[in-house]
Formats: structure tokens, C-alpha cells, sequence
């Protein structure tokens, strides 16, 4: 199954997304992410602006056992994922699968969320519509552009990639 999936965080985003992208590298063979960029809060009360990104994969797990995996992901990393105001509150990680099926070109995927529209050019094979960050991980500087990332015998690999791959 194909997974089309956002990562953000606005608690200490350089450190958090690093980590994230350190359990996703761990736990699947594959996946790509697109680039980094920063993002006003919408729909909530904080000054802390986010980081996110896009990230895709293909994997024979259920959607539901991949968000039950997210879910711990973000505990792990410091989540509170019982408070009744989550979506209102700051946060160290957040990961959402945004579709799971078939695989699709990724210009046909909408991407809604506030904060991950300035990124729908990317699937286009085009610049993200605000700057790009960059954040170090893996040996790499990454976020202006897209990656896929695998783990091999415990180390990370990175190479650059396109919306198409």
C-alpha cells in the first residue's frame, strides 16, 4: 500500500523532526520526504512556528497499524495524546497519514492542511510556495529539496530524489 503522510512539530522543531526522521529511517525500508519548510500556527493560540514536510512510502501494513505506530512515535517523543485540547496544543511531533491506497502521481494528491498547502508545487515537480529550511541529519543538510531515505545494516543513506520516484 502506498502512504502519503505530513510530519510537524513547534516544540524545539530542529531537534523533534531530526528524530522523528531518525524512527521513521529505522522502522521503514524506504521513504521520501519533501522539503522542510516553516509555518505560522493555524487553529491554535501559540507563537511557536511549526516545521513540516511530506513524506511517502510504500509498505504491507494496515493503515491502522501504521497510525498505531505513528501514535507511539509521537509518545515516545513526547506527545500527549490523551489531552482532550491535542490538536490546540503545541506539539513535539505530529504525524498524520494524509491518504493511504493505491499509489497515485503525487500531483494528483491534495494536500488541504494549512499547513502543508505551501508545499503542493513540490508534487508538481515545482518549488515549494514559501522558502525551504534546511535541518542537519544523516551527514546531510536536508529540506531544499527531496530525499529518500533507507536504512541498510543500521546506517542511514540519503540520496536526492523527485516528485516522480
Amino acid at each position: 500500500m502506498f502512504y502519503f503522510c505530513s510530519l510537524g512539530s513547534n516544540i524545539d522543531p530542529p531537534h523533534n523532526v531530526a528524530l522523528a526522521l531518525q524512527a521513521l529511517a529505522s522502522s521503514l525500508a524506504e521513504f521520501t520526504l519533501s522539503p522542510l519548510i516553516q509555518t505560522k500556527p493555524h487553529g491554535m493560540e501559540s507563537q511557536q512556528p511549526f516545521y513540516n514536510a511530506l513524506f511517502w512510502f510504500e509498505s504491507t501494513q494496515s493503515p491502522e497499524s501504521i497510525k498505531a505506530w505513528f501514535n507511539e512515535t509521537e509518545i515516545k517523543l513526547g506527545r500527549d495524546r490523551n489531552h482532550p485540547e491535542k490538536k490546540l496544543r503545541d506539539r513535539p511531533i505530529d504525524l498524520d497519514i494524509l491518504y493511504a491506497g493505491e499509489r497515485k502521481p503525487l500531483a494528483e494528491l491534495a494536500v488541504k492542511d494549512p499547513y502543508l498547502a505551501p508545499l503542493t508545487p513540490v508534487l508538481q515537480g515545482k518549488a515549494p510556495a514559501v522558502s525551504a529550511i534546511t535541518l542537519p541529519f544523516g551527514g546531510r543538510r536536508l529540506g531544499l529539496g527531496i530525499f529518500r531515505i533507507r536504512s541498510v545494516a543500521g546506517q542511514i543513506q540519503i540520496e536526492r530524489a523527485t516528485a516522480e520516484n
